[in-house]
């Protein structure tokens, strides 16, 4: 989630393709990143602030564009990844992230329904979900190419 892109920035210094293997420990530091008040939990009110930080423009919808942005600023290579990931966040397949979408992800990463996800839920969860998309570079064919001159007319400048 938030951690993507720090982590994007640091594995394309080692090179050019995106690894996030081992997968438990990027989910593990993602769930680290996540969780504010350091509870070893992953709240709804926490999964919530990550809708905001995406939604640039506040509509309270986070359409593709605002999503690949962010995701892709520090590293451009993780645009197909990106594209992937927000088909997995679009939980109705409408093509943008509305609330609802991310309520819905965030009940698929609850294992036990108890309303918080554990860091044990989130790295099960994030290392099935990062091995299901090992071949994430077939996927942006599928959807406009990710186009850094829209980010910078946007004011999503590339770090």
């Amino acid at each position: 989630m938030l951690l993507l892109v720090t982590l994007a920035a640091a594995f394309a210094a080692a090179s050019a393709q995106i690894d996030l293997r081992p997968y438990n420990l990027t989910a593990s530091i993602m769930f680290v990143t996540n969780d504010l008040n350091n509870d070893n939990q992953l709240t709804q009110t926490e999964f919530d602030h990550v809708f905001e930080i995406y939604d640039f423009n506040k509509d309270k919808i986070i359409e593709r564009h605002e999503y690949v942005c962010y995701i892709t600023k520090s590293n451009s290579f993780m645009g197909n990844l990106a594209q992937s990931l927000y088909d997995e966040y679009d939980m109705d397949h409408d093509h943008r992230l509305e609330r609802h979408d991310f309520d819905n992800f965030f009940n698929r990463m609850d294992e036990d329904n108890d309303d918080v996800v554990s860091a044990l839920e989130f790295v099960r969860f994030w290392e099935v979900l990062f091995a299901s998309k090992e071949n994430f570079s077939m996927h942006g064919q599928k959807h406009p190419q990710h186009n850094d001159k829209y980010c910078l007319s946007h004011g999503h400048a590339h770090g």
